[in-house]
Formats: structure tokens, C-alpha cells, sequence
């Protein structure tokens, strides 16, 4: 494993799921999410915050993996909105079954400070 952080591409837009995405992780992005069709703009936008959120925030004594953040999103976003017909795209540059795929690195927090300092 890398101690880089994963690079994710989120493409909030209709029919980015297929193309888009599968090219995006052909050109080196670990993760591309995209859909398949169109979406409403709020359940779009719910999905990519609950996934970002369970990411980056685990519950004490979890690795959430990307397909695990992937999946509690959907599951909590398909408990309020109805998703029938909705396909939520993510494609992996590496294998979902290989454990050492299943651990990628959370981006780090970067505090203003750290980004003045950077500079």
C-alpha cells in the first residue's frame, strides 16, 4: 500500500458513469463514482457528502474501505429517496477482492496552518 492518499474523482453529472469514469482510472485515478443516467440533483448531492463523510470519519476501531463507504452511503441515502432505476457508478483501478486493495488511505486534514506553511 501506498502511503499516498488515494485519488478519488467524484463526477457529479449525468452520464459520467461509463465512459468518464472507466477513463479516469485509466489514466491513474485510484476510484472514479459516477452515474450511469440521470439523478436527482439533491440525492446526487446526499449520496457524495454520506460517502465522503463515512471515509473520511469512521467509527472508532473501523478501516472503512472505498466499496464500504460506497455501499453505507447508498444504503443510508436509499432508506430516505427512492433509488429505483438509479445506478451510482464506481470503478476501481485495482481489484475489490485483493485485501491489500481494500485499504486505501484516508487524505489527511490539512488545516489552514499546515496549507500557509506548505507555501
Amino acid at each position: 500500500m501506498s502511503d499516498k492518499p488515494a485519488r478519488i474523482v467524484t463526477l457529479n453529472l449525468y452520464y459520467s458513469g461509463a465512459r468518464i469514469g472507466r477513463e479516469l482510472v485509466k489514466s491513474g485515478a485510484h476510484v472514479a463514482l459516477g452515474f450511469l443516467d440521470e439523478i436527482d440533483d439533491e440525492v446526487a448531492e446526499t449520496f457524495f457528502q454520506k460517502f465522503y463523510w463515512t471515509w473520511c470519519h469512521p467509527e472508532k476501531g473501523t478501516n472503512l474501505s472505498i466499496p464500504d463507504a460506497f455501499l453505507s452511503a447508498w444504503k443510508e441515502v436509499s432508506e430516505k429517496n427512492s433509488l429505483h432505476g438509479t445506478s451510482i457508478v464506481i470503478w476501481m483501478g485495482r481489484s475489490v477482492f485483493e485485501m491489500n486493495s481494500l485499504a486505501e488511505r484516508r487524505p489527511s486534514r490539512v488545516t489552514t496552518s499546515k496549507r500557509l506553511a506548505a507555501r
